[in-house]
């Protein structure tokens, strides 16, 4: 899976929706998709017109829907979750059961891990706010041990540049491989608090200073 922030893999604009949409149109509402299209210049209108029309609202849930259940991997799992959330009205009904059946269906067979958090945070009201109690409430309930808890903390901190946060729990960790694409952007955050747990953690300082 390509692991990206929650900031970066939602950066959607209006050509990729349309294109999107013309994507996922079936040929006996396409002419009604169309028309959205064609008469919406954001992507704020094109929600809406989507949620005025009840009828095309619940067909285009439907195919999202289907397109989800039916994904062969976790990135178009991801993609298939994003447009929905752009889409349709966070309030509706079926979406909110569904994204709640499929939230326990992924901890229950997926767990806690780093690609399965990729996909939740596109099931809950996501923001930046969340993300600790997100984890705490991940590793409660699976039950993580102490190191495995730290070590998805980290990383999950990094990877939403919560840089301040991530230094909590990387104290009680050994970095490996998979950390050196943040270190960079860890270090640029603050010299003086990397050069501080470089000394206790043995973290490389070739990768930041060049």
């Amino acid at each position: 899976m390509k692991i990206k922030s929650y900031e970066k893999v939602i950066d959607k604009d209006i050509i990729a929706v349309k294109s999107y949409l013309l994507k996922i149109g079936e040929s006996y509402w396409k002419q009604d998709l169309d028309d959205v299209i064609n008469s919406s210049i954001d992507m704020r209108i094109i929600r809406n017109k989507i949620n005025k029309r009840k009828d095309l609202q619940l067909l285009i849930f439907s195919k999202i829907k289907r397109l989800i259940d039916d994904s062969v991997d976790f990135d178009e799992m991801e993609d298939h979750l994003i447009f929905m959330n752009i889409l349709l009205n966070a309030h509706y009904q079926p979406l909110l059961t569904y994204k709640y059946n499929l939230l326990n269906y992924i901890i229950d067979k997926g767990g806690f891990s780093v690609e399965t958090y990729c996909l939740i945070r596109h099931l809950v009201n996501f923001n930046e706010k969340i993300i600790e109690s997100l984890i705490d409430a991940l590793a409660n309930r699976l039950n993580l041990d102490f190191e495995r808890y730290h070590y998805l903390a980290s990383y999950i901190l990094l990877l939403e540049k919560e840089y301040k946060k991530a230094y909590l729990h990387l104290e009680y960790i050994t970095i490996d491989h998979s950390f050196e694409r943040f270190l960079p952007a860890l270090y640029n955050f603050s010299p003086r608090l990397y050069l501080r747990y470089s000394k206790k953690k043995h973290m490389p300082l070739n990768l930041v200073t060049g």
